[in-house]
């Protein structure tokens, strides 16, 4: 794992840029993006970390970007790792939105040589419950008064096949929108 950092030219801060742990995905929106209430369209997925995975790294740097952008740490209520509901699926797991308003690059290692490639149509599509670590640059929001922390997709590397079925290759709108950052 690593962490790094780069200039924001909006916030004139630098961002915590970092590779997640492994995790399942859930809900992939990778072709088209979607908005919510007006909001912005965004690519996103569901990131369903494993009982007991270490996500310390994605909590540190969490606690880092609230503390230079906020000047503080934020309440641990509005963290961007939630657990995971059981009607859902996702019991006894955490879950994590992460999104991005460009597509986001897509990396394949089950194939013979690490090959990139860009998601046309729905067969391009990474299967709902690969296993897969993505690459994230951490953002602070502050929106009427309502501050977190968010996940920016930047790149998905697929690292192994299905092991399971979660979400469905149609993001479900109704999760999608319980799980929003914003």
């Amino acid at each position: 794992n690593s962490i790094g950092t780069k200039v924001s030219l909006v916030e004139f801060m630098p961002n915590i840029v970092l590779t997640t742990p492994p995790f399942s995905l859930a809900f992939p929106n990778l072709i088209t993006p979607i908005s919510f209430e007006g909001t912005k369209p965004q690519f996103s997925v569901l990131a369903a970390f494993n009982k007991g995975e270490d996500l310390s790294i994605l909590e540190d740097a969490q606690y880092e970007t609230a503390r230079m952008y906020f000047k503080r740490p934020l309440d641990p209520y509005t963290s961007s790792i939630r657990p995971g509901k059981a009607e859902q699926g996702f019991e006894g797991r955490f879950v994590a939105n992460l999104k991005s308003t460009t597509k986001p690059r897509v990396y394949d290692n089950t194939k013979n040589s690490r090959w990139l490639y860009t998601i046309r149509e729905n067969e391009d599509m990474p299967k709902p419950g690969c296993r897969c670590k993505a690459e994230i640059e951490l953002w602070a929001y502050d929106k009427f008064g309502l501050r977190g922390i968010g996940f920016h997709l930047v790149s998905l590397t697929i690292i192994d096949e299905p092991l399971e079925s979660l979400g469905e290759t149609e993001p479900n709108l109704a999760l999608s929108k319980e799980y929003s950052l914003q």
